[in-house]
């Protein structure tokens, strides 16, 4: 007898790909089932009434048919379409490059997806605030994303004049080295201040946090990809287009 299961669950679309015909195949964060892929049959015709719903960043209710773990869809209704980030074109390629990382990640945890969904619905809701800033939050997404797989950002020496290095090994930031580049990296004092007013923000405050400037912005890629390779094996890269970098 097949095993067929029915959900709701709330959903992030990630990405929406026409195919050849009339269809489209989309890609959903969730918070229960994790990443799902599914075609929506129909999707270019006049009458899909569903179209605008499965747009990218779009957070959705989604109802699935689970079978032999492949995701059917059945019905969606929107939620929010986080309008207010869509109309501004840096904040946009900020949140799709962003998706975009999402997808990438190998995780086998359902919980860590749970606690990614809800680290992207803060990170869509405060990017729509009118004061918030792309690079800033982007940052920070990614200082707290660390933290739900596992691999946290820590702090054993606040004190302030000292040179920084970010051991790779433990992730920890310390005035202790010098140590060689497979082992870790050596910080500005003005990053090294930036990620300690991250660590004693909370999300709710995030878009009060002190703008990073691009140059900042750049040292933290590098960081965060060398740090995530040495325990992911993968890299996290961080998308730099949204500094005129590709």
């Amino acid at each position: 007898m097949t095993n067929i299961k029915y959900i709701n669950t709330p959903s992030i679309i990630l990405k929406c790909s026409r195919l050849k015909d009339t269809s489209a195949s989309v890609t959903a964060l969730t918070p229960d089932i994790g990443i799902i892929n599914f075609t929506k049959y129909g999707y270019n015709s006049k009458k899909n009434d569903t179209r605008a719903i499965l747009q990218p960043l779009n957070f959705t209710e989604l109802q699935l048919e689970i079978k032999k773990d492949r995701a059917v869809f059945k019905e969606c209704s929107l939620t929010d379409n986080f309008e207010a980030l869509k109309s501004d074109y840096k904040k946009t390629i900020c949140a799709t490059e962003l998706a975009a990382s999402i997808i990438r990640l190998n995780i086998y945890d359902i919980k860590d997806y749970s606690l990614i969904f809800l680290l992207l619905r803060k990170f869509l809701e405060t990017l729509c605030k009118k004061e918030s800033d792309s690079l800033t939050l982007t940052a920070y997404f990614y200082f707290q994303l660390a933290w739900c797989l596992g691999i946290s950002i820590t702090f054993n020496d606040e004190s302030k004049g000292s040179i920084r290095f970010f051991r790779y090994s433990d992730g920890t930031l310390t005035s202790g080295g010098p140590i060689t580049p497979d082992e870790g990296y050596r910080l500005s004092e003005r990053l090294f201040e930036t990620l300690l007013e991250f660590s004693r923000t909370k999300f709710a405050d995030s878009h009060k946090i002190s703008y990073i400037t691009t140059g900042e912005f750049r040292e933290f890629c590098d960081m965060y990809s060398n740090y995530t390779g040495y325990h992911l094996g993968n890299p996290i890269v961080i998308g730099r287009s949204m500094i005129g970098e590709v």
